[in-house]
């Protein structure tokens, strides 16, 4: 009997997943632990590997195609065995629609389902807000009001914020409404290069991690109201004590102690004791977090990722190198498990290996804050009455302003800036 290959739950708040491409065709051999398919998720581009060897029988949908966890995608068996699939199986057309159970009819009260005929409407396209998603009459009305305008409220402010013209834009929603989507389309679309002027443009689409990164930043920047604060780090005794810790660390996990792994120690650190910024804002509920889970980007060719250490407020900072480096090994060999990435609570966001001094990151989201770390440079400062030249940093934390305000803010910087001024503190 042929085996069935489903979308995999590659994280616990995934609910679906997009087919970005099958690595293989119906009818090949496909070795226990080959990959079958690239998936990617509200994160990254993943590969599912099969668990068995055997021929690929009947792949489900087309690449693009976005399928609900644990929903059948595709066949795998013996050669030529004949795949028999159920009628449960269903088409990216026949979807549930919002507000409904595995395409049943949608939840909703009697005066929303008034409302709606009164209006002529179909409460497939409404979200439900109700218990278990039951169609409430608010919906409606806010539905109501949302179709009142051919441009969503957020499409509306992305596009003035581009300086786009809501008349040169086609909308891909209900009705032809313009959405978000369809506004930094216009963005995103490749410019127009006369040939005889720039004949040797190569132009290349964006897909896969690329524009997961794309899509989530946009997201970010135009959804979480971001402020920046900066402030600049004498980094002397932190200096010192890295060289003097060096060989100890060096001795103890086989790897060298870098400033990134002193940021990551002072950061969480810090975030123990100004747990107002360990938070995210989701479906509008604060989430306040007790673990303190700190993500750190790395760079890859394809974009950039974020590993996270997790309750790094609770080990040592040989612990940190030695999971630091591990994670960065096991990603740049290709090796990026979903559990590497997963349940990250604030982002650090470090570009000291850089000519750059400082910058103003974006939110990773859920998450509301992140910090960006510039370089170490040498310059003159006044101490005691002074000019003495000192090792320098500039930090600069972004927070999201609808949860976080601007003293909690900078109380984090100000202790941060404490601890690396005085690192023993945060060894202690």
């Amino acid at each position: 009997m042929a085996t069935e290959i489903v979308m995999p739950k590659l994280g616990a708040t995934m609910e679906e997943g997009m087919i970005v491409s099958w690595m293989a065709n119906e009818g090949d051999l496909i070795e226990e632990g080959d990959p079958i398919a690239e998936i990617q998720t509200d994160k990254i581009v993943l590969e599912v590997e099969a668990e068995t060897t055997g021929y690929l029988l009947k792949t489900l949908y087309e690449p693009g195609t976005t399928v609900n966890v644990h929903e059948v995608i595709a066949y795998m068996g013996n050669k030529n065995e004949p795949v028999e699939i159920p009628n449960t199986v269903v088409s990216e057309t026949q979807a549930p629609q919002p507000g409904t159970e595995n395409g049943a009819k949608p939840r909703k009260t009697p005066a929303a389902n008034k409302l709606a005929k009164d209006h002529n409407i179909s409460l497939s396209f409404i979200q439900g807000t109700g218990p278990n998603n039951r169609i409430q009459r608010k919906d409606v009305e806010e539905y109501l009001k949302q179709e009142s305008s051919s441009i969503t409220p957020l499409a509306k402010k992305i596009a003035e914020d581009l300086q786009v013209s809501p008349n040169e834009i086609i909308g891909t929603g209900h009705n032809g409404k313009i959405t978000k989507q369809d506004v930094l389309a216009t963005t995103q679309a490749p410019t127009i290069i006369k040939e005889e002027v720039k004949p040797n443009v190569t132009k290349t689409p964006l897909k896969g991690m690329r524009k997961v990164i794309a899509e989530r930043m946009a997201e970010s920047y135009y959804t979480a109201p971001h402020v920046t604060l900066s402030v600049e780090i004498n980094m002397s005794e932190c200096v010192a004590l890295r060289k003097q810790l060096i060989p100890i660390i060096e001795k103890e996990t086989g790897h060298r102690l870098s400033y990134n792994d002193l940021m990551i120690k002072a950061v969480a650190h810090t975030l123990s004791k100004n747990k107002s910024l360990n938070i995210s804002l989701q479906k509008d509920e604060i989430y306040q977090y007790e673990d303190i889970n700190v993500g750190f980007a790395v760079a890859l060719d394809e974009g950039l990722v974020v590993p996270v250490i997790k309750n790094a407020d609770k080990i040592g900072l040989s612990g940190i190198v030695n999971s630091s480096k591990q994670l960065v090994s096991n990603i740049k060999s290709g090796k990026l498990h979903p559990e590497y990435f997963e349940q990250g609570t604030f982002t650090i966001s470090n570009l000291g290996m850089y000519a750059v001094d400082t910058f103003n990151p974006i939110i990773n989201q859920p998450q509301s804050a992140i910090l960006g770390v510039g370089r170490i440079v040498e310059k003159p400062v006044v101490r005691n009455g002074e000019v003495v030249i000192n090792p320098t940093m500039q930090l600069s934390l972004s927070f999201d302003h609808r949860i976080i305000d601007g003293a909690p803010a900078a109380q984090f910087l100000t202790d941060l800036k404490d601890y690396l001024e005085n690192p023993m503190k945060m060894l202690v």
